[in-house]
């Protein structure tokens, strides 16, 4: 299609997964912050300064000038004494918002992945947009009237990807599954990773779908659905890994490269990975 190069007909799985750690990143500095250091001290501090300038600023004008300096110092002590508590407590749901929030961001990496992976297979090979296309995406009579080709894929391609990027994860999975004929069965178990690490996540049941119910709970009814960042780690680690599967199979099924491949080629010649079998 018209406006694209070969650099841009890559499959970003090593980008995308670089994204989540990094955002997975920011929560477990905080906490480190939070145990190891005096975070909590130092957000303290500073809740308790803005409210001493409140109530130097207009509570303590509030008071009649019958009041006595000895019942304004019990109500301004006792007031500063609620206001730590509250502080504290604020303070201590800090680190589960921002695990709860990341967890979303995580989701919205994935789903921005799949959607642009899916921008890439298409610009690749156009007439996949065929299968993917509702009936009601464009009008027959816009395909005849059309002088411009590519400018009507186009618009149907953009189409066809908004469909895709509301979709909830079971269904953008079923879409390329039963239009496309891709492995997701293949990728949701992760079957480019080690034996013990697939087993790991077998055992949680159908732990991608379960996070996704998660992320449901915190944006639309405000919960909280984690409280550690071990429980962040284990959703941001399967997340990085089903990412890295998924560009691998896709690449392979649509025969476009990834830029994960790339990295790879890059490497020095006497740099062994893992799964590489060593030259005798």
């Amino acid at each position: 299609m018209a406006g694209t190069t070969a650099q841009t007909l890559v499959i970003k799985s090593l980008e995308y997964n670089n994204r989540v750690l990094k955002y997975v990143l920011i929560p477990e500095y905080l906490q480190k912050l939070v145990t190891h250091g005096n975070l909590k001290e130092a957000l303290l501090k500073v809740h308790l300064a803005v409210h001493d300038q409140v109530v130097e600023d207009i509570l303590s004008s509030m008071f009649s000038r019958d009041v006595s300096d000895q019942t304004k110092e019990k109500v301004l002590t006792l007031l500063r004494k609620n206001a730590e508590l509250e502080s504290k407590k604020n303070i201590d749901d800090y680190l589960p918002i921002i695990l709860n929030q990341t967890l979303v961001t995580l989701c919205t990496v994935l789903d921005t992945f799949m959607v642009d992976s899916l921008r890439v297979i298409t610009t690749f090979q156009p007439k996949i947009l065929e299968g993917l296309a509702s009936d009601d995406v464009i009008r027959k009579k816009d395909v005849f009237a059309t002088q411009d080709l590519s400018g009507l894929i186009a618009r149907v391609q953009e189409k066809v990807l908004s469909e895709f990027d509301y979709m909830g994860m079971k269904d953008k999975l079923k879409n390329l599954s039963d239009k496309l004929n891709v492995d997701t069965a293949g990728a949701l178990q992760l079957k480019y990773h080690k034996s013990e690490v697939q087993e790991h996540y077998k055992s949680k049941g159908n732990f991608l779908f379960d996070v996704y119910e998660k992320r449901i709970a915190i944006v639309h009814r405000d919960q909280h659905q984690i409280n550690s960042f071990e429980e962040l780690s284990e959703i941001s680690t399967y997340i990085s890994y089903f990412i890295l599967d998924l560009g691998i199979i896709l690449g392979k099924h649509f025969h476009i490269d990834t830029d994960f491949w790339q990295f790879l080629r890059q490497k020095p010649k006497d740099l062994t990975l893992s799964y590489e079998h060593k030259k005798e």
